[in-house]
Formats: structure tokens, sequence, C-alpha cells
């Protein structure tokens, strides 16, 4: 089964981790030339390769670098909620409780940074796996129903 495939109905959670970014003079953090063509690539894998042309929500860490990826991917894709939540951020609890309550049946991307991608990984899976971490890298998982959990079926750049 492709990934394409493997994505047809059911609920969708993709993890982001944010685009690579430079930090100015002034202490931002921006996503540099090379963060922003990742961000490309990821959704342009989401919207052409998994053919997924919408989701019920895009979240992202409030963080500079994660918001400006997670706009990236929503031009690629329309999205009914955009949620930027402080829980997303490095040290942050991250939502897969609301994720499991509210969304567990719907499609939703999280664009956040690594620590935040492990404890979330483990919560999904109820498990530690491995996730590639080189910006812009995403992982799809489907929501097993009845388990409450999911199951990794896709990740980008592979």
């Amino acid at each position: 089964m492709n990934a394409r495939d493997a994505v047809a109905g059911g609920g969708l959670v993709i993890l982001m981790r944010h685009g690579d970014y430079s930090v100015t003079a002034d202490g931002r953090k921006g996503l540099n030339a090379a963060g922003i063509a990742a961000a490309e690539r990821s959704a342009r894998f989401i919207s052409e390769e998994l053919g997924i042309t919408g989701v019920s929500a895009l979240f992202s860490s409030d963080a500079e670098r994660a918001c400006e990826t997670a706009e990236i991917v929503g031009r690629h894709l329309k999205y009914e909620e955009r949620i930027q939540d402080v829980a997303l951020r490095p040290g942050g609890s991250g939502i897969a409780e609301l994720v499991f309550s509210e969304y567990c049946e719907k499609r939703v991307i999280i664009v956040t940074h690594i620590p935040v991608i492990e404890t979330q990984y483990a919560a999904f899976l109820g498990r530690n796996a491995f996730f590639e971490f080189r910006p812009a890298a995403l992982t799809v998982l489907k929501y097993i129903p009845g388990k409450l959990c999911y199951e990794q079926i896709a990740s980008f750049p592979e």
C-alpha cells in the first residue's frame, strides 16, 4: 500500500518539525532560505504525494520559526482552524490530549520543535519510536479506532 492509499479516510496527525532558521542580531529566530525551501518541499509532499488537500486544524508553536513553517504549509492546503499554542514550544506539555479528545477522527498538522515532537510521538503511538529530526521533516500517523492510539504510515524525507 502506498502512502496516498494509507492516508485515505480516518483521523491523521502529521507531526512536523519547523524549518531551519537563523538567529538575527536582535535575537529573532526566523526561517532562513534553506528552511523555507525544506518547508515548501514538505508541504508539497503533503499535498501532492499524500493527496491531502485540507485539514481540520493546523497547529503550531507560537515561536516565529514554527509559525512561518505552518504558514508555508497552509499555502498548500485548506484548513478550518489555524491555532498557535504555547504548549507546543520547547518544554511545553504538547497537545496530544486535546487531539485525542477533539480531533482523533480528523486530520491535523502539528508544527513544533524536537523535544515536543518526542513527547507527542510517544503519546500518540503509546511507545517511543524513531522520528527524523531534519528541518521540516514530518511523520504521518493514522488513528486506530478502538485502540486510542496511532500508527506510523509515512515520513518525509525518507
